[in-house]
């Protein structure tokens, strides 16, 4: 496949003649309409809907076309098109990928077509190997970098860090973003969240999203042994199959208010069924739990029904163990004030929410027809102040745009 017959013409500062530039491109029995398809269907699998993606596009505006995501051309020039040109050397690279992470950008998408940049630019290949996460990698169609990752020590300050505390680092990397091995993809066909997510592999992207909030969690209280586990609410196990997988050991209890979704996950993820209630006192839960995983749920609810499940979870942890809870904070609110997100709203309500939280901290809306349910906006000191009324629960992080870079994630620990 020839570049030059589907990409315009530009300068090549690099010195790169274009021989040079398809042998070191690798090679991809996908025509080029092929290859773009793919990369989107990737894109759309691995990146969360919303992220800004910097593509080495050659000014191709099929590749940053991504469906849903905020693409930009790599290297871009100061007025957002195509920069025109190569960087001079890897130096160059390296300081362009810098700039356009200051400037917001969350990931790097390399085309197959761009291959060649890797063996051109060993500083830049050195510098994303050293200091980003590869998310994907596939040798006929892309490799993507998250530019969100947190770096190592800088170069002059490696000399001072010991084997065992690179070991450590390895250890630690893994932990958190090595996906477990053995995740149940059997999916009911009255999953509305499966029906939804646009593309298989999203929706399975939720759970080891997920399971990197708990095991943070869990590295921070020092919790070894996992026992029992709650997933409330568990839906069809779009994030239980990941616990079950990464917990083989534990025992894991599903609960929700669909009854087909609990039987779901009891016949077909090997999860403890119990049937959930709208008023938490009412719900026959046994623990205690080591941790509990509630991902979506007071995001629903309005102020006056978070004290009762606090108190809920708080009543079935165990000493020492953790809660990790998803809130929509401020990413979510910044979507709904664009109009880059209206989660059913109508802009009269989404107007009435911001207006609300903007006073208060915190605000909420019921979605159309739906009285009790809807969509709630959250400011951390709000939560704070919810988390003072919970006797025995420690705060232990706070992390906004921790589940899948959306929703911001609160861990707890249950004191003695």
């Amino acid at each position: 496949m020839q570049r030059s017959s589907v990409i315009g013409p530009v300068s090549n500062r690099a010195g790169l003649t274009r021989q040079e530039a398809g042998s070191a491109s690798g090679s991809s029995d996908l025509s080029y309409a092929d290859l773009t398809r793919r990369i989107r269907e990737i894109v759309n699998a691995v990146i969360p809907p919303d992220a800004s993606i910097a593509v080495v596009s050659k000014g191709d505006e099929e590749l940053v076309d991504p469906h849903g995501h905020r693409a930009r051309h790599f290297p871009e020039s100061e007025k957002g098109g195509y920069a025109g040109h190569y960087p001079a050397d890897g130096s160059e690279a390296v300081a362009l990928v810098e700039k356009a992470r200051a400037n917001g950008v969350h990931y790097l998408l390399l085309p197959q077509t761009a291959f060649w940049w890797v063996e051109h630019y060993p500083e830049l290949a050195r510098h994303l190997d050293q200091r980003y996460r590869k998310i994907h990698a596939d040798s006929s169609t892309c490799l993507i970098y998250s530019l969100d990752s947190l770096t190592p020590p800088e170069p002059h300050l490696q000399s001072h860090c010991s084997s065992a505390s690179e070991s450590r680092l390895e250890q630690l990397d893994r932990l958190l973003l090595e996906e477990p091995s053995g995740v149940n993809r059997q999916v009911s066909p009255y999953d509305l969240m499966y029906k939804g997510s646009g593309h298989p592999e999203r929706y399975f992207r939720w759970g080891p999203e997920a399971l990197r909030c708990i095991e943070l969690a869990l590295l921070t209280a020092g919790k070894v042994d996992i026992t029992r586990i709650l997933d409330l609410p568990c839906g069809h196990g779009r994030v239980l199959r990941t616990l079950r997988a990464a917990f083989p050991e534990a025992e894991v209890t599903a609960c929700d208010l669909d009854r087909d979704s609990v039987d779901f996950c009891a016949e077909h993820l090997g999860a403890v069924p119990v049937y959930s209630h709208e008023l938490p006192h009412k719900i026959e839960l046994e623990g205690p739990f080591d941790v509990i995983w509630c991902g979506s749920l007071l995001t629903h609810l309005n102020h006056d029904r978070w004290p009762g499940w606090l108190e809920l979870f708080s009543s079935v942890l165990s000493a020492g163990s953790v809660l990790v809870f998803s809130v929509h904070g401020r990413h979510m609110i910044e979507l709904l004030r664009s109009r880059e997100l209206r989660m059913g709203l109508t802009d009269e309500r989404i107007d009435e929410l911001l207006r609300d939280h903007d006073r208060e901290g915190f605000g909420y809306r019921d979605f159309a027809n739906q009285d009790g349910y809807g969509v709630s906006l959250s400011s951390p000191s709000w939560i704070w102040r919810q988390l003072e009324q919970s006797p025995g629960l420690r705060v232990l992080s706070y992390t906004e745009r921790g589940w899948w870079g959306l929703q911001d994630t609160v861990a707890v620990l249950r004191e003695s």
